[in-house]
């Protein structure tokens, strides 16, 4: 029960408590002042005809007459006149009627007894009779009734504005208790929000804890954080620039390559650092450090500045020259090579040897059909060809294969009018222990030129042509209907990064939302790790409003940068999908089991469910769960 309730049911208590008392005390004293007043108009009135009679004659019919005169002039009961025997010597009675005025329980309650004045009538000097006057009690029972009107309409008006003002300024006093709950409903769902300091002494202290408990768990998501990063950082990470190892690179290398991805056009890229004519390293000596740490940075920075080229990308040193770069959903090599040729920081001037580093490139598609080793014979040929070109920046690419999708932005309306209506919903479980099926893994292929695709075959071409809120729009309204048709499934859908930062986007989002609550409570939708870090604020809003409308939220591709993701805490996210990379042949890697089991302990106490995402073999899903993991979404031979 409300506050606003309870003041309520204490006002009107006190008030009809008060009015009892005070109706108790009108009623009493009114209907004595009524008796009194009316007891005394029958002696008045006794008295004054008993006077009249006496000087008169007394004949019967006078007696009759002037008795009869006195009683059709006023408002009387009765009158009765009496011999000194005892005999009746007139009498006019007048019998009251239930009055249509008055309720007859309300007549029940007041009864008025009224003893009937009495006075003598005399002849001469003796005594002739006894003369009984009673009045009506009806006007008095009528105007008593009017006045207990008044006093329970005013009592019911005082109620009512008593109760107004008292909930105005409750509402006005309470306004701090509502931010508490706020906070309260934030913390269960796992987003530690501060508050203000209120005015009000008593929420100020309440507001207090709130916020010492939400900065407590915020310290100790982020100490986690950085325990699980330090950990995860010394095995897998080269100290120097704080890339990833060649180790780590391979298996991320080999999860990217299980999953086949025949139609994304991702791309495998190496940069080497050299100096003409000289061994860079013997020549540096204990600069080279230094110097290979500032080319790192640069390469990152030039990915960081420029991820419209791509959907994700991981680095990696994988020797003391070299820098990998796998990119997914790229941009074609030839437009990859303009963009580096025109970032001035790669030029990189070694002040020693008054000379300037060289920067060799090779990149190559990566195929879904090959093995590792083969992927990485093919780049380093291609490394050793730009390497013997002559120059500071040399390239060597290979061609856009030719089954890959080549649209100018101004070809895609007429590209998507086209496929529109080809898309095919097909869907991977997420399992538990016993597979029992947590929810479905939504994926989409579509029928192009009489060949199925999946969506990465258009990825890029979306992303050029600013279309990618638009499939986003497509896929949600598919899933949507899915669900409608499928009131037993439960279905989760990966958004693109630029559908999160486009308003007019997430409006049409909360439209459909809208429109189908009942499916949208079983649907979920995802974003991957790396959009959640670089697009924050936009992120929690859109998390803030999933919420609102009982929308499931999960992180997907969690793994490298979970740790940089900033107040994870406050997306109230119902679950995370571990990177494929980090789950790869994990039976035999104890580095990433003691990374896996943080993980999974981090996440469980902020209340998210941790599933794995491309699981090869039983004895990996046998370890995974052993670790903690509530679920796993098996690999797609």
């Amino acid at each position: 029960m409300t506050l606003t309730r309870q003041l309520w049911i204490a006002i009107i208590a006190i008030v009809l408590l008060n009015g009892s008392v005070s109706f108790w005390l009108l009623f009493t004293t009114t209907h004595r002042t009524f008796e009194e007043q009316l007891y005394l108009k029958n002696i008045d009135d006794a008295n004054a005809l008993a006077l009249l009679l006496t000087q008169s004659e007394k004949s019967q019919t006078n007696m009759e007459l002037l008795i009869a005169a006195k009683f059709n002039a006023g408002n009387y009961a009765s009158i009765r006149l009496i011999d000194m025997d005892g005999n009746m010597i007139s009498e006019f009675s007048y019998t009251e009627e239930e009055l249509d005025t008055v309720p007859q329980w309300f007549a029940g309650i007041v009864h008025f007894a009224i003893p009937p004045g009495v006075s003598q009538v005399s002849e001469g000097w003796g005594q002739y009779g006894t003369l009984y006057v009673e009045n009506q009690t009806t006007y008095a029972l009528e105007l008593f009734w009017l006045k207990f009107r008044r006093f329970i309409l005013s009592l019911t008006l005082v109620t009512v504005l008593v109760g107004m003002i008292g909930s105005m300024l409750l509402r006005s006093i309470l306004k701090p208790l509502g931010k508490i709950v706020q906070q309260a409903n934030s913390f269960s769902q796992r987003r530690f929000v501060t508050l203000d300091r209120p005015l009000t002494e008593d929420f100020a202290r309440v507001v207090d804890a709130m916020n010492s408990l939400a900065e407590r768990f915020k310290t100790i998501v982020l100490e986690n954080n950085a325990r699980l990063e330090l950990g995860r950082f010394k095995s897998q990470h080269d100290p120097v620039t704080t890339l990833p190892n060649i180790s780590a690179f391979f298996t991320l290398l080999e999860s990217q390559l299980r999953y086949r991805d025949k139609d994304g056009q991702n791309t495998l890229i190496v940069h080497s650092v050299a100096c003409e004519h000289y061994d860079i390293q013997s020549v540096l000596a204990g600069s080279f450090n230094e110097f290979f740490k500032e080319f790192s940075a640069r390469v990152i920075a030039f990915y960081e500045q420029h991820q419209t080229l791509y959907t994700d990308f991981r680095a990696a040193r994988i020797n003391e020259t070299d820098i990998a770069i796998i990119l997914t959903d790229s941009t074609p090599l030839e437009h990859l090579q303009q963009k580096i040729a025109e970032f001035a920081s790669f030029s990189i001037a070694i002040v020693e040897l008054k000379q300037t580093a060289t920067l060799a490139t090779a990149g190559v598609y990566i195929k879904g059909n090959e093995a590792s080793h083969e992927l990485m014979f093919r780049v380093d040929d291609m490394l050793e060809q730009a390497q013997q070109m002559t120059g500071q920046f040399t390239f060597c690419f290979e061609p856009l294969p030719g089954d890959k999708l080549q649209l100018k932005p101004s070809d895609w309306p007429n590209f998507f009018a086209q496929i529109e209506h080809a898309f095919s919903l097909h869907t991977v479980p997420v399992l538990t222990t016993d597979e029992t099926v947590r929810h479905f893994q939504s994926f989409f292929n579509v029928k192009i030129n009489d060949v199925l695709r999946s969506c990465s075959y258009f990825t890029r071409s979306a992303r050029e042509s600013s279309a990618i809120p638009s499939i986003d729009l497509k896929l949600v309204n598919l899933v949507i209907a899915h669900l409608e048709s499928h009131p037993d499934q439960k279905l989760s859908l990966l958004l693109y990064q630029e559908t999160i930062q486009d308003s007019d986007a997430i409006n049409k989002i909360e439209a459909i939302i809208k429109q189908f609550p009942a499916a949208s409570k079983r649907l979920a939708l995802e974003l991957r790790e790396s959009s959640a870090r670089l697009c924050h604020d936009e992120y929690k809003h859109f998390c803030t409003l999933m919420k609102h409308y009982q929308v499931g939220l999960g992180l997907k591709r969690v793994g490298e940068s979970f740790s940089q993701v900033a107040n994870v805490h406050e997306f109230g996210l119902d679950y995370i999908k571990v990177d494929s990379a980090y789950v790869y042949d994990v039976k035999n890697n104890q580095v990433n089991q003691i990374y896996l089991r943080g993980l999974s302990d981090l996440a469980h106490s902020l209340g998210m469910k941790v599933y794995a995402d491309g699981v090869l073999t039983e004895s990996d899903e046998e370890v995974l769960f052993s670790l903690g993991f509530d679920g796993v979404i098996r690999m797609q031979q």
